[in-house]
């Protein structure tokens, strides 16, 4: 079992090799076949594996697709910068009302609760209160502008 977790930053050429090793040692043992299976992001990765190079990973049998994020140019999330460059074009007072407005909906978006965009496993010991003000206090840091703004 490979996942690839939220604060990973290795690069995707690093992990279409760290797959096909993974692919080619379980291939070696030799105890059963081999299917590769990807959700989301995982289903990109799991094509580019499978159809990247000249020929799939020795020992992989299959490849099973749920749900491949393969759409992003047509994903609500590829139009936000032709709205945040129209949003930006507004007077100031205009455009940072503007932001914060659409900062909640886009949080959620991505993560079902903005607090949990900022928070981070180490954070469970903490008491809830204190746990969501450290997550907040974290996005307000990685966004400047949205720490203007409150």
């Amino acid at each position: 079992y490979l996942n690839v977790p939220a604060d990973d930053r290795t690069d995707f050429e690093a992990l279409k090799a760290l797959v096909i090793e993974a692919i080619e040692t379980e291939a070696d043992a030799g105890c059963r076949p081999v299917f590769l299976m990807g959700e989301s992001f995982g289903g990109v990765l799991a094509l580019a594996v499978a159809a990247g190079g000249s020929k799939p990973p020795k020992g992989l049998s299959g490849v099973i697709l749920l749900n491949p994020a393969t759409c992003v140019e047509r994903s609500w999330a590829a139009q936000l910068p032709p709205l945040l460059d129209a949003v930006g074009s507004l007077p100031r007072p205009l455009s940072q009302a503007t932001y914060l407005g659409l900062a909640t909906p886009i949080f959620s978006a991505i993560s079902g609760d903005p607090l949990q965009l900022g928070g981070r496993a180490s954070d469970a010991s903490l008491p809830l209160p204190l746990r969501n003000a450290v997550a907040l206090n974290r996005l307000l840091s990685q966004l400047p502008m949205l720490g203007e703004l409150t």
